[in-house]
């Protein structure tokens, strides 16, 4: 009864309601919120598709900056989120590893000016895909509307923060 989906999306998350959706996580979220120690995860519909996860990891995308690239890893009761580096499209390609050039363009978005960014996340768990449009559902909730779209692409690095206020602690 194991199974498996991919969550794959070409927007970035706003931090604020992605914290909502970590804290219906089956694991110990609270060093991602800032050591704020969140509900017992099952008590919603989203908790109850969550219960049976057991392993979910990927790239995060979030509003609260244009060049950091965000690992996420969750594995039983343990969750950790952090700084994984930059995304390939914020970096001038002639700093590129020439060997990689091929796999790293395979992640760019077309001719978009987003490049590699993206959400991707793998989630793993019993009777998982029954509950897959509960999570995805949460998840697009998450994404940026848009106008908050607008907002993103017309704001410099500095203004993201104050745009995109964040209760998540993720580290560098």
């Amino acid at each position: 009864g194991i199974e498996s989906f991919v969550s794959a999306r070409r927007r970035p998350f706003a931090p604020s309601r992605l914290g909502a959706v970590l804290r219906e996580l089956p694991a110990d979220v609270s060093a991602a919120l800032g050591g704020e120690a969140p509900p017992t995860a099952g008590g919603s519909d989203l908790g109850a598709a969550l219960a049976t996860l057991v392993r979910s990891k990927g790239f995060l995308w979030l509003a609260s900056s244009h060049d950091a690239a965000y690992y996420w890893s969750h594995a039983g009761a343990f969750f950790n989120a952090e700084l994984l580096g930059r995304w390939w499209a914020t970096l001038p390609e002639e700093h590129w590893p020439e060997d990689l050039k091929p796999s790293i363009l395979a992640d760019f978005d077309g001719d978009s000016p987003d490049g590699d960014r993206r959400q991707e996340i793998v989630f793993i768990g019993a009777d998982l895909l029954a509950k897959q449009g509960t999570i995805e559902a949460a998840l697009d909730g998450c994404l940026l509307t848009d106008d908050e779209l607008a907002a993103y692409r017309g704001a410099d690095d500095a203004a993201l923060e104050a745009l995109f206020p964040s209760d998540l602690k993720i580290k560098a």
